[in-house]
């Protein structure tokens, strides 16, 4: 989807700096401007994309299109610039592309803060009424709520994380003992000093993530 959309918002842009008439080229910024407001809903930033299409793609193009259809002579007048124009307009565009080029090329996209050589795994408790830190033990609202767990331990491991990777993670609880298998090496080890959870369900939760992929889940009892 985000190559559809991307894809379009910059054949659009390109009709706006190739077509000489002026409504088709109004009609190329709508699309270019619509496609953007597009790319924002899918980074969930709904509000900017609403904003770009109330303020920019619904606002700021009817103006120019009145504008066009109150002042020409003709739907169909033709935008000539000049070569000083052209020239000047190409050189924008090639030192913006260069520009783009050398980011994305010095960027990290591996996973996780771009230049960073560690990622963590941490363990984070249930808050409930007789095992809670803090203020949270004086907040009702703050307990049994999955949003807001406490962090019992965060260990750093060394290198970023990868993603778009298959990952193994193994967690065997044995009374207030838990550790933790982060593809296939022993990353944590914990004793629970307060009241451990010794029954109840396996789950999963996500944290900051579009999305993320589970195979080959198994729970076995402790030998």
């Amino acid at each position: 989807m985000f190559y559809v959309i991307g894809g379009t918002g910059a054949l659009c842009a390109l009709g706006c700096v190739l077509f000489s008439n002026v409504v088709r080229m109004a009609v190329c910024l709508f699309g270019s401007l619509g496609t953007a407001a597009g790319l924002y809903f899918l980074m969930a930033a709904n509000f900017l994309g609403a904003i770009q299409l109330i303020v920019y793609a619904g606002g700021t193009l009817i103006v120019i299109i009145f504008g066009i259809m109150l002042t020409s002579q003709s739907p169909k007048v033709q935008f000539a610039p000049k070569r000083i124009e052209v020239i000047g307009g190409a050189v924008a565009c090639l030192a913006l592309f260069v520009g783009l080029v050398v980011v994305l090329s010095r960027t990290t996209w591996a996973g996780g803060k771009a230049g960073g050589d560690y990622h963590t795994v941490k363990i984070a408790q249930l808050q409930t009424a007789t095992d809670c830190w803090g203020a949270a033990c004086d907040n009702p609202g703050n307990l049994y709520d999955f949003n807001n767990p406490h962090d019992l331990i965060d260990i750093q491991l060394p290198g970023t994380f990868a993603r778009g990777v298959w990952h193994t993670i193994a967690v065997e609880v044995r009374g207030d003992n838990i550790k933790v298998w982060w593809d296939g090496e022993l990353s944590l080890d914990y004793i629970d000093p307060k009241e451990p959870f010794l029954t109840g369900t396996v789950g999963f939760k996500t944290y900051k993530a579009d999305w993320i992929s589970y195979d080959d889940i198994i729970v076995t009892p402790l030998q």
